[in-house]
């Protein structure tokens, strides 16, 4: 058995005061508001996204397409999301490499390899990351 220490029972209990307040809730909860975000949200964060790339890397191939998103692999591990991600790629670099880039940049973006193209899942970025990511391909790509 674990024991719980008291600062982990005062997290646990702050947490659970939150879904009392279903508003505040969405607007405090990192995953919950992730979970939430409806699909036009997504759609329009994804389009900055290939709207800030293409302005600021134009040698970087994006394109939005549909996706799921999952919501971890603990108790839901098979559990997906409709969501949208924006899929990248970078002449002269293969997926893999690009995706280490990414991971290696300093804002430390991380995507998902599919159809030999970098996925970024954008459930998972808020509006004011969008530039970061755009940031980080622009590094890279030079």
């Amino acid at each position: 058995a674990v024991r719980v220490d008291k600062t982990c029972l005062m997290m646990l209990e702050r947490t659970l005061h939150l879904f009392r307040d279903v508003e505040r809730l969405k607007r405090d909860h990192p995953t919950y508001r992730m979970m939430t975000t409806p699909l036009e949200t997504l759609r329009s964060r994804a389009n900055d996204l290939v709207r800030r790339v293409s302005r600021d890397a134009p040698a970087v191939k994006t394109e939005t397409r549909d996706s799921m998103a999952y919501l971890g692999s603990g108790s839901l591990p098979t559990e997906g999301m409709p969501s949208v991600a924006v899929t990248v790629s970078v002449p002269g670099l293969n997926a893999s490499e690009l995706a280490r880039r990414l991971r290696l940049d300093e804002a430390c973006v991380f995507g998902r390899i599919e159809e030999e193209r970098v996925w970024l899942d954008v459930r998972t970025l808020t509006d004011e990351q969008v530039s970061a990511v755009a940031d980080a391909l622009r590094r890279i790509a030079r």
